[in-house]
C-alpha cells in the first residue's frame, strides 16, 4: 500500500526538468507586480489624468505624454515625461493613492522647445 501511495505521488510530482508554463504563455497582458515598475501605454487613461495633474501643477496645459512607467505600491506611480502646450518638456513622478487622488511627488522640467528664453530669466 505504501509503495503504491508512493509511486501516486510521484507521478503526480511536477517534474523539475520541465520548462516552466509561464514560459509558453502569451505574453499579451502581464498583471502588475507588487512593488515593481514597469512601461505602461503613454495612451493609458490614468497615465493621462496622472500628466495633466502634473502639468496643472506647473501651471501648463497637458500637450503629450512622451513616456510613461507605472509602479503598483499602496496606490500608483507613474514616472512621466510630458509636454505642454508652450513647448516646455517634463518629468514627473505623480502619486495616485489608493482613495483616488493624486499628488505630485516631483517635478522637473526638462527643456524648452517652446521658445528660446525659459521664464524668469532677465536675458
Amino acid at each position: 500500500m505504501l509503495a503504491l501511495i508512493c509511486s501516486l505521488l510521484a507521478a503526480t510530482a511536477a517534474p523539475t526538468s520541465a520548462p516552466s508554463q509561464s514560459v509558453d504563455a502569451p505574453a499579451t497582458k502581464q498583471r502588475p507586480i507588487l512593488g515593481g515598475a514597469g512601461a505602461v501605454s503613454v495612451s493609458d487613461e490614468r497615465v493621462q489624468a496622472a500628466a495633466a495633474f502634473a502639468a496643472e501643477s506647473v501651471d501648463g496645459t497637458l500637450d503629450e505624454v512622451t513616456s510613461a512607467t507605472r509602479q503598483v505600491v499602496a496606490g500608483t506611480i507613474y514616472r512621466l515625461t510630458f509636454t505642454t502646450t508652450d513647448g516646455r518638456s517634463y518629468s514627473a513622478e505623480v502619486f495616485h493613492s489608493l482613495q483616488g487622488e493624486f499628488s505630485v511627488r516631483s517635478i522637473d522640467e526638462t527643456g524648452d522647445t517652446g521658445s528660446n528664453q525659459a521664464e524668469g530669466d532677465d536675458e
